[in-house]
């Protein structure tokens, strides 16, 4: 599943990735953008389980994100600028072969 958005607003929900060859969930956020991804798993991807960039003044959140089995880091999330920032309630990543939950940040980040 690949997300990405530019000057808009994205609430997915309930979203499942299954034996994925790349990463499970992509976002990529940007130019005054607002994602959030809930209620949502990822199993067996061969890279990250949940990949999550920001930029440009955007904002994201994670809420109910459950990953099971990457080949790389569970979650990732890099915040590129200080006027960006990310939100991450609730999330799981078990048996990920890289970081569970990876922050590259220079915005802010809350956990």
């Amino acid at each position: 599943v690949s997300i990405a958005a530019r000057e808009s607003s994205v609430d997915a929900r309930g979203l499942q990735s299954i034996d994925g060859v790349r990463t499970g969930i992509a976002l990529s956020v940007g130019a005054n953008s607002n994602v959030s991804l809930r209620n949502s798993t990822v199993e067996n991807s061969h890279r990250s389980g949940v990949r999550l960039r920001l930029a440009n003044r955007s904002s994201a959140s994670l809420e109910h994100v459950l990953v099971l089995n990457s080949g790389s880091d569970g979650i990732m999330v890099s915040v590129d600028d200080e006027g960006s920032s990310a939100s991450l309630s609730r999330v799981r990543s078990l048996s990920s072969h890289g970081s569970g939950v990876k922050v590259e940040t220079q915005g802010t980040v809350m956990l």
